[in-house]
């Protein structure tokens, strides 16, 4: 009769919820993991379909390792066998996918970089929607306080409003009797009470 090999247990390095979010996402991967480091090295969008899309590559940096992460696999691969041995015989999936990969070369920052330039354009859209936006009431406002404007809507709502604000300022000892007033407080004009009536104020 022959004896049954011994199942040998894997070490697992990493805490539970990390390992398993790893795992799905390698799950999709019907790569090897030294095939896997290759195509991160060249950025081959043939074999990782994922890095052609902004979305795929946000999935990509959420999957390598952290440099605490490979720093922790390299560190227990160095006292237990060296790095192959400890690929082959004893690190969970998750633990050697991180010992093949964590050694490229910058492989976060050039992620990082690949998915600025698929998200450059749509950046750009906003920032160039924003800018005319600002344009836009920076006309607004010029037109609305010229000297010569007419009817000068706009001045004539800071003079009254500055107007009113030191009014209800004058004979105030908790403001100091303040005179005008600050920009951010406009919105709260919109929540002032008054009466015509002159016995209540």
């Amino acid at each position: 009769s022959t004896k049954k090999k011994k199942k040998v247990e894997k070490v697992l390095l990493l805490d539970a919820k990390r390992n398993q979010a790893v795992s799905i996402g390698l799950g999709r991967i019907k790569l090897a993991h030294d095939q896997v480091r290759k195509a991160l090295i060249s950025l081959d969008e043939k074999q990782l379909t994922d890095l052609a899309d902004a979305g795929g590559v946000q999935k990509w940096l959420g999957l390598v390792p952290t440099e605490e992460e490979y720093n922790k696999v390299m560190d227990y691969c160095s006292g237990n066998g060296g790095i192959e041995f400890c690929v082959t015989e004893k690190l969970g999936p998750v633990e050697c996918f991180f010992a093949t990969v964590g050694n490229v070369p910058r492989l976060v920052q050039r992620l990082q970089a690949v998915l600025e330039m698929l998200t450059f354009e749509e950046l750009l859209g906003d920032v160039l929607k924003n800018m005319h936006f600002v344009q836009e009431a920076e006309r607004q406002l010029r037109a609305a306080t010229a000297i010569d404007s007419k009817p000068g809507v706009l001045r004539e709502f800071y003079t009254t409003a500055l107007k009113i604000g030191n009014r209800m300022n004058l004979g105030n000892k908790a403001r100091g009797d303040a005179v005008g007033f600050r920009p951010d407080t406009l919105p709260k004009l919109a929540t002032v009470k008054y009466s015509s009536d002159p016995k209540k104020g």
